[in-house]
C-alpha cells in the first residue's frame, strides 16, 4: 500500500537531489574548515546550511553541523521524558513573560496616583515593555544561533528578573519606564526561541502536540 502524501514532507531532506550530486564531486575543504574533517557531505545529520546551489557552485563556505550517535549530543535522540521536560520548562518560561508584560494593568489606577502622573504616562508602562518585545528578537534570535540557546536563555531572564524587581518597587516613574523597557526586551528571548528549542529537539512527525502546548501557555 503506497505511502500517503503527507508522507513525503515529514522529514524533508537537507539538500535537492541536483545539491547531493554537486557536494558530492566539490572538494572536502570546502565543506568545514578542517581540510582533514572525515565527514560525508551527503549525511543526513546537518543543522546548518547555505542551501542554494549557487552559494556552493560560487564557491562559498558550506558548514555541516554533524553529531556522532549514541553520545546524546543530538537532542533528537533525548528520551522523550527530557523532550518534555525541555519543552514544558520553556512553555512556562513563556508563561510567566507573557503574564509579566500584562499585569500592571489590573491596578493602573492606582499605580498612577502613587506615582502622581497621567494616565498617559502610567500606560507607557505596557506600551514600552510591548516594544521590548518587538526589538528584542532583532538580537535574540541571530544569538541564538550563534551561540546555542542555553546562555540566550540564562541571560534575558536574569535581566528580565533584575528590571522586573525595581518595577514593582520605582518612586517615580522614570524608573519604571526604564526597567519595564529592559525587562520588555529581555523577555523577548523566550518568545523568539522557543519554537526553535521544540525544533532542535522534536522530530518533524511528532513535533504538533508540543507545538501545541507551547502556543497554549502564550495563548
Amino acid at each position: 500500500m503506497p505511502e500517503p502524501i503527507e508522507a513525503e514532507f515529514a522529514q524533508p531532506p537537507i539538500f535537492s537531489s541536483e545539491q547531493e550530486k554537486h557536494l558530492q564531486h566539490i572538494p572536502r575543504g570546502d565543506l568545514a574548515d578542517d581540510p582533514d574533517l572525515n565527514a560525508s557531505p551527503t549525511t543526513t545529520a546537518a543543522a546548518s546550511v547555505h542551501n542554494t546551489i549557487g552559494d556552493v557552485e560560487n564557491g562559498e563556505k558550506v558548514t555541516i553541523v554533524e553529531f556522532t550517535p549514541g553520545t546524546g549530543e543530538n537532542p533528537k535522540e533525548w528520551s522523550k521524558g527530557k523532550k518534555w521536560f525541555v519543552t514544558m520548562g520553556m512553555s512556562l518560561l513563556c508563561l510567566a513573560v507573557a503574564l509579566g508584560s500584562a499585569m500592571p494593568t489590573g491596578n493602573l489606577k492606582d499605580q498612577r496616583k502613587d506615582l502622581h502622573v497621567s494616565s498617559e504616562a502610567i500606560n507607557l508602562s505596557i506600551t514600552l515593555f510591548v516594544v521590548g518585545f518587538g526589538v528584542g528578537p532583532l538580537v535574540f534570535a541571530p544569538l541564538s544561533e550563534m551561540i546555542g540557546r542555553k546562555p540566550v536563555y540564562m541571560i534575558s531572564m536574569f535581566f528580565y528578573f533584575i528590571f522586573t524587581l525595581p518595577s514593582a518597587l520605582a518612586q517615580n516613574i522614570g524608573t519604571m519606564l526604564v526597567c519595564r523597557l529592559i525587562a520588555g526586551t529581555a523577555s523577548s528571548a523566550p518568545m523568539t526561541n522557543v519554537g526553535g528549542t521544540i525544533a532542535d529537539i522534536w522530530d518533524a512527525s511528532e513535533r504538533g502536540i508540543p507545538m501545541a502546548v507551547f502556543s497554549l501557555t502564550i495563548l
